[in-house]
């Protein structure tokens, strides 16, 4: 993956993975089927899109399509680009998805366009956590985050469940 001068840490690379203890109490809710950006070493679920397979392709979205139903959540910790980078991802993964929901873990960059065409557009669940670590990670990232739920279609929205999830068990144990 490119150089990625958004994302503000100490390094630069983009294939930071989620927090496992954060992932399991969201997966606990969601129960994902598939990883929309991931590699072997830190995909969060059985079935993945890795880089060179790239989310933008048309194998990506046979892959999806394939492999999942239209009531599944899809995961997506997309690369922090700079410049909207990140928004195509997450674009991206509302085409492929279709009426598949999606749960996002997205830099907060809540003015950005990228976030008004990306995620105001098309999520309606937002769960702005305290800073963690990204696994491989040893210091907490040095910007915000946002959890982001795009509901399935036809399913009934999982607020209650997201209601009774203390955000604070969404947190990485410092």
């Amino acid at each position: 993956m490119g150089d990625n001068t958004a994302n503000h840490t100490e390094s630069r690379r983009e294939d930071w993975g989620t927090p496992q203890d954060m992932f399991d109490k969201l997966d606990s809710i969601f129960n994902f089927k598939f990883d929309l950006c991931a590699d072997p070493t830190n995909s969060k679920t059985g079935f993945f899109i890795t880089e060179k397979m790239d989310l933008m392709s048309p194998q990506a979205f046979i892959a999806v399509h394939s492999l999942t139903n239209m009531s599944d959540y899809l995961w997506i910790n997309p690369p922090y680009k700079p410049h909207g980078g990140t928004g195509k991802y997450v674009g991206r993964a509302v085409e492929i998805a279709g009426p598949r929901g999606i749960v996002a873990l997205v830099p907060a960059s809540v003015g950005s366009l990228w976030w008004q065409q990306n995620l105001w557009a098309h999520f309606d669940a937002f769960i702005f956590p305290r800073r963690f670590p990204f696994e491989g990670a040893g210091n907490k990232a040095k910007f915000d985050c946002a959890i982001c739920v795009k509901w399935a279609t036809g399913q009934a929205k999982l607020v209650n469940k997201l209601n009774f999830l203390n955000l604070g068990e969404l947190m990485v144990k410092p």
